[in-house]
């Protein structure tokens, strides 16, 4: 009996060797992660990789290693057998040949390879061999829709850096190889071993080049999906549909997308049906040559049309293929909705950096914010981590969305990257249509309670399903403190990093942190930007019930914040509150992904009767309290500038007059401000004896010259 049964056991085995079979479909039209349970950020361990990861093998193997053998969390099978461990080599392969000695080398090459241990599946040709070089872990899904991710971290090949993944998927038992970041040219073997004789290859290997970018996202992410078993002759995959999420009404809206043959057939003709839930629509296409594992881009002949204003939820889906119905319908079929809108509200565009004092690289979001100010479209806010600044509802969930380390920027919670990136991701969004926009904030400061108060009215020019809210932040700019936390870390010192790091010549007067100390008091450098001081109701994703629930039709909805108690602003005690610059964000979320939509900024103003005070430093201002020692502008500069101005410019030079680059003054004094002849101040500066002006267009400028004893101003005139 017991002979009877070793017997039958052999002849599976046998028999699984010998009908051995895999086919793979390549997954690199519609990036993204294979069936989105894994979203984590892609960086080394320590340096912004999520939480959960376990090390299995560690960095600087110079020669190749195995890992410890390691248990899979959940049955799975291997070529119609089940395997319960694995081990990993530094080189980028995985067996579950557990007793194999030989570790495949550094250097990748076909397969099948003598030097590949049975039962093995590989991104082979990756090293292992740097400091951050590590083989991590970890589990995504729930019991019966696992997946476990063997992900080679930060791993290198030659001078570039790289990240691939092996992806074990419970229940269907897939294979997925994953090519998620990579900085360079990357050449691999990718696929999977059965033994010396039998083995199963992407196309390209052993020079399998990566085709991820350096995003650190999963929306580069390309994969390969093996399969257990023949591959279907006649099986299409309806991959994306690529159909305008808004337009203007009346519209007519194209019905395309991406079809990929997974069959082991050409395909030649296939049908593809759309339907609006009423009526559906179907083109029976001849004609075509579709090879195994390629695309092709359809239009389908029939338009959606939306007369008026409104929701379309269209469902497409392609069968037929070769005139024989499709194996497989769960890939076939892709829904999505339409909306057809009164109009095109402005679009702006949120651009938050993840930033803190601490932070040695920050500085380069600071001028990365400073650089976009002249776009009238984009909307800046620093939210600082870690230091005096910090709003902690808002610190907490940045990273939501803006994953990774610091500095960290990104626009819309959609998009993110390096905030040097801003202009191009901004260029990405800022055409987007989208069904809404703020009309008008009117944003308040009121003296007498120390009270912020926001009220806003939106408009929504089509139909809006989902959960929306609307979120309010108060922005700062200019915060100076001497206290502990608040110095700028500065990696940038002494020329560290890549090139200048210094803000446009017209914005605090133009500080290179390059030629700055390796610590720079936020004087030095004209104060901390763009500094997100509240988050209404300390959520992210905006206020409940600002919005109305479920489906939003179209017209205008009003809606005031929360007051604010300016004792309550991130830094009050250290820099207390200066509404002449501040301003109010108010912006759309959808509180479901947290994008934002659209959004506006606007700056306090204040129901104070004008008053001034004879500032010692900078002459008469307007304390914004309405308790000012005079009523009136002319009182004050009859009393404050009552110095000698002759006496007074004859104590400060400036020169040359015409100036072309360098503006060079000569004296004591605080700081200057130049206004161009529409009265728009264009550039400011603390103390600095040389300014650089070259940025700012040839004409007569006023300069003030503001110092202990009043204010001294004069023409200047640029020429190139």
């Amino acid at each position: 009996m017991n002979k009877k049964l070793l017997f039958i056991l052999s002849f599976s085995l046998i028999s699984n060797l010998i009908f051995a079979q895999y086919y793979y479909i390549p997954n690199t039209n519609n990036p993204g992660n294979p069936g989105g349970l894994n979203s984590d950020p892609e960086y080394p361990n320590g340096s912004g990789m999520a939480a959960g990861w376990t090390t299995i093998l560690a960095g600087n193997n110079t020669v190749p290693s195995w890992s410890q053998i390691q248990s899979i969390p959940f049955n799975f099978n291997f070529n119609g057998v089940q395997v319960n461990q694995y081990k990993v080599s530094s080189s980028g392969v995985l067996t579950f040949t557990t007793s194999a000695a030989t570790i495949p080398s550094y250097s990748n090459s076909a397969i099948p390879n003598s030097t590949i241990p049975d039962n093995s599946i590989m991104a082979w040709g990756i090293q292992g061999t740097g400091q951050n070089d590590e083989i991590v872990t970890k589990n995504f899904g729930n019991s019966g829709n696992q997946q476990h991710w063997i992900s080679f971290s930060s791993y290198t090949y030659g001078n570039t850096w790289t990240y691939w993944s092996i992806v074990l998927e419970e229940t269907t038992n897939k294979i997925y190889i994953v090519d998620q970041r990579t900085s360079g040219n990357v050449q691999i073997t990718a696929g999977i071993q059965i033994n010396s004789s039998t083995a199963f290859a992407v196309s390209g290997s052993p020079s399998l080049a990566s085709i991820a970018s350096t995003n650190a996202d999963d929306t580069d992410n390309n994969y390969y999906e093996f399969i257990f078993g023949t591959q279907p002759d006649n099986d299409a995959n309806l991959t994306s549909l690529n159909i305008n999420q808004y337009a203007l009404a009346p519209a007519t809206i194209s019905i395309t997308g991406s079809i990929t043959n997974i069959g082991g057939n050409n395909i030649n003709t296939l049908d593809i049906t759309w339907s609006d839930g009423t009526n559906s629509y179907t083109d029976n296409i001849t004609g075509l040559n579709i090879a195994t594992n390629n695309s092709y881009n359809f239009t389908h002949s029939n338009q959606l049309s939306l007369p008026s204003p409104g929701n379309a939820n269209i469902s497409v889906s392609v069968d037929l293929v070769n005139n024989m119905t499709d194996p497989d319908m769960s890939n076939n079929t892709l829904t999505t909705t339409t909306s057809a809108l009164l109009s095109i509200p402005e679009k702006f565009v949120v651009g938050e950096e993840k930033t803190g004092s601490w932070c040695g690289w920050c500085p380069r979001g600071a001028v990365a914010l400073a650089e976009m100010e002249s776009n009238s479209n984009f909307i800046g806010i620093a939210v600082h981590n870690g230091d005096p600044m910090v709003v902690n509802a808002y610190d907490d969930d940045i990273g939501n969305y803006i994953p990774g380390g610091y500095p960290g920027g990104g626009v819309d919670r959609v998009i993110d990257g390096d905030p040097g990136d801003f202009a191009t991701m901004h260029a990405a969004r800022v055409n987007d249509v989208v069904p809404c926009g703020v009309n008008t904030i009117n944003a308040t400061f009121d003296p007498s309670t120390n009270r912020i108060s926001v009220a806003t009215e939106i408009e929504v020019v089509g139909v809006m399903d989902g959960n929306f809210r609307l979120s309010c932040v108060i922005v700062e700019d200019d915060l100076e403190s001497t206290g502990s936390g608040w110095a700028q870390s500065n990696f940038y010192s002494g020329g560290g990093g890549s090139g200048t790091m210094a803000f446009p010549p017209n914005i605090n007067g133009g500080y290179n942190f390059s030629t700055g100390p390796s610590s720079v008091m936020p004087a030095d450098f004209g104060g901390y930007d763009h500094v997100a001081r509240s988050l209404s109701s300390n959520n992210i994703l905006g206020d409940p019930n600002s919005l109305p629930a479920g489906t939003i039709n179209p017209g205008t909805y009003n809606y005031s914040f929360a007051d604010v108690n300016i004792a309550t602003l991130a830094a009050y005690n250290a820099v207390g509150f200066n509404w002449n610059k501040a301003y109010a964000v108010v912006m759309i979320v959808n509180a479901s992904t947290g994008e934002i939509l659209n959004a506006k900024k606007t700056a306090l103003n204040n129901n104070a009767a004008p008053s001034w005070n004879c500032d010692p430093t900078n002459g008469c201002i307007d304390p914004g309290t309405g308790t000012g020692q005079y009523s009136s502008l002319a009182a004050c500069n009859a009393v404050c500038n009552s110095t000698d101005i002759n006496d007074l410019n004859s104590k400060i030079s400036v020169y040359p007059n015409p100036v072309k680059d360098i503006l060079t003054i000569d004296g004591s004094f605080n700081s200057i401000e130049i206004i161009d002849i529409f009265g728009k101040k264009v550039l400011t500066s603390k103390y600095v004896k040389h300014i650089k002006v070259s940025g700012l267009a040839n004409g007569i400028y006023m300069l003030n010259i503001m110092t202990k004893k009043g204010i001294q101003s004069q023409k200047i005139t640029i020429l190139e």
